[in-house]
């Protein structure tokens, strides 16, 4: 094990000399044809272009030059493993980190001596055993290439950092790596990996019976749970979806999280409207606005209220769902919530239209209009406006409009010249 590193030493010196003589005889032998006249637009660009182009070929070589020594460095301080990570990253060609922008990245000649310590740091620490130091080295590593948007490396160093933990006996960092890598794949969107990787952070955590960390996988499950399923729900994985969601209640459950149990609750009662089962649905949605009373959360309390009637609605439960908006208008005029009173007022307002209590619709609507107003959205002014004027207009109808047109010139010139209806003073 002594003369290994030396050996690698004395190969790799002998590749590096021939590399930069290679370099400079091709350096060497290339030639420039010199122009006349005064250079064209186009000239200039390509100049400009080239001296970029010379310039990052510099900052390379100097950044491979500085490469060359600290892997020398490694080979010298023993540390094999350490010159073979670095000799992978400090030689590789430049990684497209952004395809549309056409972005490259290369590790700059800075930053070089600092990812070489940290590794030739983290093999120290592996062989005294400081398996928590090597893990927290590698996760350092994977941190920095995600800022620069190499993913790949990045989870690259999270895989390592994975391994050292499980070749720990220490259960609670083998639980963070898994903790952490799951949260990795969660940023770049692989849900089901970091479903995986959740699930076996919530085994490990129940199999050392550690309630902290069984507490926290829980709620990186709910978490990811829900954005799968809101996935699947998009991609029109209705059957998935409705899995998933169910996962999730079962979870705030055993973690005894009520919030993420109602919106669980919510989430299914809105896929199952989609699978059809309307009766299904209803149920769901009355658990939501039972646990949302119990947890005194009114907007939920509004919400759940809401989405009650529009089934209630469907099934021809109108007085149910009458009860129901009510309540939810109640609930948002008391909070002060402009944007709930307004979809309490609308929806409201056309179930009465629906049944043909015209007074009591226009009335609904006509708060509509007012609160749209005060909120100042100019779409939602006119949506409004629009609204409460099929509404007047049904009213004046089945109060006796047409007669009077027809017949009452005294209530027409009333009409004309104040706007009064009849019934409306």
């Amino acid at each position: 094990s002594f003369f290994r590193p030396h050996t690698f030493y004395f190969l790799f010196r002998e590749m590096s000399s021939n590399e930069k003589r290679l370099g400079a005889s091709a350096s060497s032998s290339e030639k420039k044809s010199p122009k006349s006249g005064a250079p064209s637009p186009v000239d200039l660009l390509v100049s400009a272009e080239s001296v970029k182009v010379d310039a990052e070929a510099k900052a390379r070589a100097a950044a491979k030059e500085v490469a060359v020594e600290l892997c020398v460095d490694a080979l010298m301080a023993g540390c094999v493993l350490s010159f073979t990570e670095f000799f992978t990253l400090s030689h590789r060609e430049p990684v497209c980190v952004d395809p549309l922008a056409n972005k490259m990245f290369s590790i700059p000649a800075d930053k070089l001596k600092e990812i070489q310590a940290t590794l030739v740091q983290a093999e120290r620490a592996r062989r005294e055993g400081s398996f928590r130091e090597v893990y927290e080295g590698y996760i350092k590593l994977a941190n920095y290439f995600e800022d620069e948007h190499d993913f790949d490396t990045m989870l690259h160093f999270q895989q390592l950092g994975l391994d050292v933990s499980k070749q720990s006996i220490d259960k609670d960092l083998e639980g963070l790596a898994h903790e952490n890598f799951g949260n990795a794949h969660e940023r770049l969107g692989n849900l089901e990996m970091a479903i995986q990787f959740h699930e076996t952070h919530l085994r490990i955590a129940e199999a050392s019976r550690i309630a902290a960390m069984k507490k926290q996988a829980n709620r990186n499950l709910i978490r990811v749970y829900m954005k799968r399923a809101a996935e699947c729900e998009k991609f029109g994985n209705y059957v998935e979806a409705k899995e998933l969601y169910s996962k999730t209640l079962d979870t705030a459950r055993l973690n005894c999280d009520t919030e993420a149990e109602g919106e669980a609750y919510h989430k299914l009662g809105q896929i199952t409207v989609l699978l059809g089962d309307m009766e299904k649905a209803v149920e769901y949605q009355k658990r939501f606005l039972m646990v949302s009373k119990e947890v005194r959360n009114e907007a939920h309390e509004g919400k759940a209220n809401v989405s009650l009637a529009e089934l209630q609605e469907v099934l021809g439960q109108v007085h149910e769902a009458t009860l129901s908006l009510q309540r939810s208008l109640e609930i948002a005029e008391q909070k002060g919530d402009d944007d709930a009173i307004c979809e309490a007022c609308t929806k409201l307002g056309m179930l009465h239209n629906k049944q043909g209590n015209y007074l009591k619709a226009m009335q609904c609507l006509e708060q509509n209009y007012r609160v749209a107003r005060r909120k100042g959205d100019r779409a939602s002014v006119e949506k409004a406006r629009i609204l409460l004027g099929v509404a007047s207009g049904n009213y004046a109808w089945s109060s006796g409009f047409v007669e009077m047109a027809d017949r009452n010139l005294e209530g027409m010139l009333k009409w004309k010249c104040q706007g009064a209806l009849p019934g409306m003073g």
